[in-house]
């Protein structure tokens, strides 16, 4: 897969991420129209379709890499990858909607600060939101698919719809509370995975009349049991760290959820454009890897994480204040930085990972993502109930920081085929690309200190300006020529066989 694929696939997937930002985008209003202990509700709830969704993301790996390998082979065997995943994907949308009847059975005893007038309306939005990501579940091998053979256009748009509907129709329902407001957005979540599963169908792959092979599922599962653990992780990562602090700080879970809400939005970019990696990573064969790709995205996240290190400096305070108040925003500001702090250790190392699931060698990083967890979720209720909400995020960053660290004196000397030096890591994935965040950093003191709009305007432009410029030379050596990146390895880039 060439370079110019990979920023087609990239494409679609920021799109698909965009789309998302409309639900974020309606969050201002719904501080203003909701009350307090409503907003802090919904804040809750909309972490529904996040916890469901990660049951299939393990799935979704495991397509996208053996769908890469099997690019533009037998349409059958593409056809046989699909089919054994949509039945492990039904079995979790069944697993899916058991633990969504339980979690709406447990509201009033997780959540004992809320109002008894709301228990019903959050069991309610559990239940309406549930069915919703479930729904979702059985769309994820179709995805995946679009994904591997590299043209995820019409799947991206099917989603696009789902999401921009969705918050359309919360803004519709938004009269009739938080429950009505889930089921409008559980119900387009269910129409945007039903034109997924149609759009399939209308394929050649999909009018293949497939047989399921046992083989293919152990091999799926090879690969999503792992990717699973990390979908476990990340949950904890993000996701469970709303529930936990509307659990034991429920009046501070709204500023909480502004700042995770802005760090999904910019992590959801850095994920968009690693996942379009994965199938370029795979070099041809189930267990090749392009080294020349791994270097591409390397360097990759390197600036994308930067350039977003230095934006909320600049302009996450503002941000928040902007589409929150003033109120919300002193106290979710804090939290915003540990959270992208934590976001940014994590993105950094990740394109590690990517080549070790492409080379087959992710059965051998699963403990780390176990450790990270446990580290995370026992730091993160330990110091909630000392210090209330900023406490989670410092546990996330503990967490994400220990992982680094696993990876790079554990993991790495494990996995030899996996072309990842860190060496090199440090020179062209950190030290390089920090220098992208050179100029927004720069920028800050003058957008902190002053009033004057026109200062502040061109400051800002400035800085971005710059930030552009910095990012291009170090993307430079990146170029579309067969897929492969230009630059020779460096000399001293020589991996030392354990």
């Amino acid at each position: 897969m060439e370079l110019v694929q990979v920023a087609r696939l990239a494409a679609f997937n920021v799109l698909r991420l965009t789309s998302g930002f409309a639900l974020v985008a309606i969050l201002p209003l719904l501080v203003r129209e909701l009350e307090a202990v409503e907003y802090n509700t919904w804040t809750i709830l909309t972490q529904v379709p996040s916890y469901v969704a990660l049951l299939g993301a393990g799935i979704s790996v495991g397509v996208i890499q053996m769908v890469s390998a099997r690019r533009g082979g037998d349409e059958r065997s593409i056809a046989a990858v699909v089919a054994v995943a949509s039945g492990f994907a039904l079995r979790l949308a069944a697993v899916g909607l058991v633990a969504v009847a339980l979690a709406a059975a447990a509201v009033p005893v997780v959540f004992s600060d809320l109002p008894d007038h709301l228990v019903t309306p959050m069991r309610l939005g559990v239940v309406g939101l549930g069915v919703g990501a479930c729904a979702t579940l059985l769309s994820v091998p179709v995805v995946a698919y679009s994904n591997g053979i590299g043209d995820n256009a019409a799947a991206t748009m099917w989603s696009v719809a789902a999401r921009v509907g969705g918050a359309v129709a919360v803004l519709l329902a938004l009269g009739g509370g938080v429950a009505w407001m889930a089921a409008a957005l559980g119900a387009a979540l269910v129409i945007g995975a039903g034109g997924q599963l149609a759009w399939f169908r209308r394929t050649a792959v999909g009018r293949v009349r497939a047989v399921r092979d046992p083989e293919l599922g152990r091999t799926l599962l090879s690969y999503g049991g792992t990717w699973a653990i990390w979908s476990v992780v990340s949950l904890v990562a993000n996701g469970l760290d709303v529930a936990i602090v509307g659990a034991l700080d429920f009046e501070r879970v709204g500023a909480y959820g502004a700042a995770v809400a802005l760090v999904m939005v910019v992590s959801g970019l850095h994920t968009a454009v690693m996942n379009a990696f994965l199938p370029a990573t795979v070099a041809g064969e189930e267990t090749a890897v392009s080294a020349p790709m791994l270097d591409a995205a390397t360097r990759v996240a390197g600036v994308l994480t930067f350039a977003v290190v230095g934006a909320t400096a600049a302009f996450g305070a503002d941000a928040l204040a902007v589409a929150f108040g003033s109120d919300l925003a002193a106290d979710a500001w804090p939290i915003l930085v540990l959270l992208v702090a934590a976001r940014s250790v994590a993105n950094l190392i990740w394109p590690y990972v990517v080549g070790a699931v492409a080379a087959g060698e992710h059965t051998q990083i699963r403990v780390t993502p176990v450790i990270e967890g446990v580290v995370n979720l026992s730091i993160s209720l330990a110091l909630v109930l000392v210090i209330g909400a900023p406490g989670a995020a410092i546990g996330t960053l503990i967490g994400s920081t220990l992982a680094v660290v696993l990876h790079l004196r554990v993991n790495v000397p494990r996995t030899p085929t996996v072309p990842f030096v860190p060496s090199r890591w440090w020179r062209i994935g950190v030290l390089l690309p920090a220098s992208t965040a050179v100029p927004l950093l720069l920028a800050t003191p003058i957008l902190h200190v002053t009033d004057a709009t026109s200062i502040r305007i061109v400051a800002s432009v400035v800085a971005v300006v710059l930030t552009g410029v910095v990012a291009a030379q170090v993307l430079r050596p990146i170029r579309s020529d067969s897929g492969l990146v230009a630059e020779r390895p460096h000399p001293g880039d020589r991996r030392v066989e354990p």
